[in-house]
């Protein structure tokens, strides 16, 4: 599930504020948006990975480009830590590896 369209567009090389809320008690409360910055990869079709929280963002397709912020999405483990990496080889950016 994705929540809504954000004001927030895909443009190759802008960036934003990662908006993500983790949830922080078993009732269901959130906690501070993670804040981190974002700069969006040149591949529109693939997610924009927030590289603290790894929250993925989509574009809503490619007639409005807005993005947002998918909510079931998570990494195992293992992929959590190849994700960190590419991160990490790429100055503190997310760009996937085809």
């Amino acid at each position: 599930m994705i929540f809504p369209e954000t004001e927030i567009r895909y443009v190759p090389g802008a960036s934003f504020a990662c908006f993500k809320r983790p949830i922080i008690s078993p009732d269901g409360e959130t906690g501070p948006e993670c804040g981190a910055e974002i700069v969006m990869h040149g591949f529109w079709w693939c997610a924009q990975v927030c590289p603290s929280c790894l929250a993925n963002y989509f574009t809503s397709g490619a007639s409005s480009q807005h993005m947002g912020l998918d909510t079931a999405g998570f990494y195992p483990a293992d992929t959590a830590a190849r994700v960190r990496e590419t991160i990490a080889a790429n100055g503190g950016q997310y760009v996937p590896q085809f």
